[in-house]
């Protein structure tokens, strides 16, 4: 099995709808986002090594992990103080 049927073969077996994009790409469907995969990268790993199930449920894993948005919160942003006097320049001429 190449690439390709063992991605689809692992999103079935996670219950993860998915389609093929018109350039060959995956489109993915995870808690209401949609994502556009290239396996191009997987592709070359499994020819160096075999089909090797474990890299597939990986690289998978890290798709789906990257549709899960953590919430944004105080204490994860970085505060930079900066002043904002700034002068703006009016524009001359017409407008």
């Amino acid at each position: 099995m190449d690439a390709r049927e063992l991605f689809q073969a692992e999103l079935a077996r996670r219950g993860v709808p998915s389609t093929v994009a018109g350039d060959g790409r995956w489109m993915v469907s995870v808690g209401g986002m949609k994502l556009l995969v290239s396996l191009d990268n997987l592709d070359r790993q499994l020819a160096g090594g075999g089909a090797d199930a474990e890299r597939v449920a990986a690289f998978t894993g890290q798709v789906l992990a990257a549709a899960q948005l953590t919430p944004i919160t105080t204490a994860g942003l970085y505060w930079f103080p900066e002043p904002n006097d700034y002068l703006v320049a009016r524009r001359s001429g017409p407008r």
